[in-house]
Parts: C-alpha cells; structure tokens; sequence
C-alpha cells in the first residue's frame, strides 16, 4: 500500500490517504514509520501550487519518512506534516501540508511587508526558490519560534496558507509542532 495527497478546496491543504494505486514498496499502514537508523521514502504526489517552482501541482515526489519526534529541524527543509489542530476545519479530516521550514527554535523570523526580505535573526534570507513575480511576504510579521515548533511558508508566497496567515488569525497559532514532521523531500 502506498501514499497519496489529495487536493482539498484550500490552495496549500493537502488530503493524505492509503492507496493501493501508489508503489509497494511503501507499506506505512502496516509498520510504524521507521526509526533514524532505517529509513524508509514514500511517494507522494503534489496536488497544491503553494510550493511552485519548487514543487508543482501533479509531481510525484520521494520523501523520507520521519518518526514521531524524530524530525531535526532545519531552516530550508522541505517537510511534510500533519495539519495542526486549529489550521483546518477539524470534522473535514486529517490533512497534510508540504512546506519550507524558514524558522526554527529559538530564531527571530520577521518581514517589514512588501519590498522587504524575510528576515532570520537580523540577517535577511537569500530565497531563489521563491515563486517568479512573488514578494518574500505581503504580510508583516515579527516573531520568535517558541521551543519544539517551526515557522514554515510555501515557495509560492502568494498562493500559500502558511505559519503567516494562522499568525493573522490568532497570535501563537502559525508556529507548528517539530514532532508533526513526518516525512522530508530532498531535490534529485
């Protein structure tokens, strides 16, 4: 049994669910996911523009399967979690997100707005992976990632429901859990 993300009506929400469709030779339903000294990649297909150009709607990606807790942040990852509780209309389901870790414990992750880079501790991020035409945000925001969490953005800041839109909604609530990680692409 294998995996495969669904779009969901929300640009970025992604639906993960058993298929018997996707490749063998990743069983997760059946074994726990793996622990650090073996692991083990699952597909996953791209439904969502918010990681454009990076990743693009229809692509089928290689990820490599994280355990509970075992995720070891770090600022650039590509990682892909589960919905924390709050992002997403709880009743419609469990959904999966794929983002770009910006921020990690500890760090001051800020942008002025418009014009201006995402900065990470004073020193301004150098972000060709950013989306043609797309500004590194539109929205200002000022924070410090609190023990344990991470803020993530999509590549394509434009189109992303990201730690920057639940921050607007309620402040605490863009900062995502380190232990919902659970899987990592890396390019080819």
């Amino acid at each position: 049994m294998g995996w495969a993300i669904l779009k969901r009506s929300t640009i970025g929400c992604l639906l993960m669910a058993a298929t018997s469709a996707c490749s063998s030779t990743t069983s997760s339903a059946a074994r726990p996911l793996s622990s650090p000294s073996s692991p083990t990649s699952k597909t996953v297909t791209i439904t969502s523009t918010n990681m454009e150009p990076t990743l693009k709607a229809g692509q089928a990606i290689q990820t490599t399967e994280v355990g509970s807790g075992q995720y070891t942040p770090h600022r650039g990852d590509v990682v892909l979690f589960t919905s924390p509780s709050g992002w997403f209309d709880p009743t419609t389901g469990a959904f999966a997100e794929v983002e770009r870790v910006i921020g990690i414990p500890g760090d001051h992750v800020a942008c002025p707005g418009p014009g201006s880079p995402v900065t990470v501790n004073g020193v301004a991020l150098d972000e060709p992976y950013v989306y043609k035409g797309d500004e590194p945000s539109m929205e200002l925001f000022n924070v410090v990632v609190p023990p344990g969490r991470l803020w993530v953005m999509g590549d394509h800041r434009d189109v992303s429901v990201d730690s920057r839109a639940h921050e607007r909604m309620a402040s605490g609530a863009g900062f995502i859990p380190a232990a919902i990680v659970t899987g990592l692409y890396q390019a080819k």
